[in-house]
Parts: structure tokens; C-alpha cells; sequence
């Protein structure tokens, strides 16, 4: 990773890249950080030399992908390629590395969504998951019953669901059961 080749990479993430936070529908819990850069090629196999040289000058963070033919009326539609960051712990690195050369347009936009990424609200499971103490989970744990699952969440003011999950071992499994 040389000067020259972040400088370069810096103007085509300025010129054709986006950061945001993707909040498709099958990602309903929490927003997904994107760093991205996409460019048309005439083939389908074979990625932009441009993709594959971007890739290459941040480090081969990221990843290189065929997002197809985009649905158009008129003939004459390249093949869309896309190069994409979604690790935070990347997307930080590459924002780091291009930031020297970066526009103030495009340092906005990075700052924004890596600030929203690390101040968002924590989910409901983990800010209830927070409430228990360990003597709480091994009371729920002791108490449990068929059927109680509901009482037993108001009581300690979580979900069912976690209720359950403790129950079954798949949270707070660093908490010992009691013995007898």
C-alpha cells in the first residue's frame, strides 16, 4: 500500500464510492455498515480492472462482487460490479487510509455513518440481557417451569424469549447453575 496508489483509491471511493447504514428488510435488527464502490464492465465473469485495483491499494480489505444487470428499458445495460466493505473494523481501516485525499463530501459521509455504527441504541435483548445479575439468572434458572415462562419474564422484566434462551443455555452460559 503506497501513497500514490491510497491517493488514487481515494479519488475513485470519492468520485463513485458511498458509506451508509443498509436497513434491508431481512436485516430487521440493526443497521448494517456498507463501504462501496461499483462500476459497469462488459463482462460477466471477469471484474473491472478498476474494482481489482482498488481492492488491491486498500489492503484486500473488502470484497469484490457481481451484483448482475440492472433492469432497464433502454438496450445497451452493462454488467454491474461492486466492490464492498460491511465489516466495521474495515471500513474503519479503509477510512483511514484514504482520508488524507478525501473531500470534505466524503469525509462527512464516512464520519456519519462510522459515528451512527458506534453510538447506535443497543438492542432491547441486550440492554435486558444487561438487567440480570447472576444470581437472577439462577433463580429463573431454578424457578422455571412449562408454562411459567411469561410470569417469570414480567417478574424480571425481559422477554419470554429470553426467558427461554437462558433456560436453554444459549445466553449467559458463563453463569454456573446452582448445584442441589
Amino acid at each position: 500500500m503506497d501513497r500514490e496508489s491510497l491517493a488514487w483509491a481515494a479519488g475513485i471511493w470519492d468520485g463513485e464510492g458511498s458509506a451508509f447504514l443498509s436497513t434491508t428488510a431481512t436485516e430487521t435488527r440493526r443497521p448494517r455498515p456498507v463501504m462501496n464502490v461499483t462500476q459497469a464492465c462488459d463482462s460477466i465473469t471477469e471484474p473491472p480492472e478498476l474494482l481489482v485495483r482498488f481492492h488491491e491499494a486498500v489492503g484486500g480489505l473488502g470484497r469484490i462482487r457481481f451484483r448482475g444487470v440492472p433492469p432497464s428499458r433502454s438496450s445497451g445495460v452493462r454488467p454491474q460490479w461492486e466492490w464492498v466493505c460491511t465489516r466495521f473494523e474495515h471500513i474503519q481501516a479503509v477510512t483511514a487510509m484514504l482520508w488524507p485525499w478525501l473531500t470534505q463530501v466524503k469525509r462527512t459521509q464516512a464520519r456519519r455513518m462510522l459515528l451512527e455504527m458506534r453510538y447506535r441504541k443497543p438492542s432491547a435483548a441486550n440492554v435486558a440481557a444487561r438487567k440480570l445479575t447472576a444470581e437472577q439468572v439462577q433463580e429463573i434458572r431454578r424457578r422455571f417451569r412449562p408454562g411459567k415462562g411469561m410470569e417469570l419474564a414480567r417478574e424480571f422484566g425481559v422477554s419470554r424469549t429470553l426467558i427461554g434462551h437462558i433456560v436453554a443455555g444459549r445466553n449467559y452460559r458463563g453463569v454456573t447453575p446452582l448445584i442441589g
